[in-house]
């Protein structure tokens, strides 16, 4: 349970600042709400996403906490297969409801009409809050084991 908090806040603050970095350079809001709460909205998407890449991998793996042992090849190209299907998709119904276009200058996936910059961030970002929930859950697992004064419980089960 302390993993997926940690992985699921780690999510919401990488992927919240990165809706509000690029969104007023490259996109135009539509039908899409662009306040504080539409990029809440979207972050919260972004969060089921990383759940989602990081769940083809666990199924695929048969490990719930497969990122502990670090990627593996296949891995990461379940990772990029399922993130490039997730992010195609959700831009191209979004652009077909007109939720959202591109500022003009928007590097596109050559040959679509799909933004790359989204692509980029569950590219970018979903390995790095990987990267930080097993790096906070190592942290916790010290600090744990120090104040538990040997092995955690959670190390046990690891094992």
């Amino acid at each position: 349970m302390k993993h997926a908090a940690i992985l699921s806040v780690i999510a919401f603050l990488l992927h919240f600042a990165w809706e509000n970095v690029q969104c007023p350079l490259f996109f135009v809001h539509g039908t899409y709400d662009a306040t504080w709460r539409g990029m809440t909205t979207a972050t919260l998407g972004d969060v089921v996403i990383t759940w989602a890449l990081y769940g083809s991998i666990a199924a695929a793996r048969r490990d719930w906490r497969w990122a502990a042992a670090g990627w593996k090849l296949r891995d990461w190209v379940l990772f990029v297969a399922v993130a490039l299907l997730i992010g195609f998709a959700i831009e191209l119904r979004a652009l077909g409801q007109d939720r959202w276009a591109y500022r003009v200058g928007t590097p596109l996936v050559p040959g679509t009409r799909v933004s790359i910059i989204p692509l980029l961030q569950l590219l970018l970002l979903t390995p790095a809050v990987i990267q930080l929930s097993e790096a906070a859950m190592r942290c916790f697992r010290s600090r744990f084991s120090e104040v538990s004064g040997g092995t955690s419980s959670f190390d046990e089960r690891r094992r």
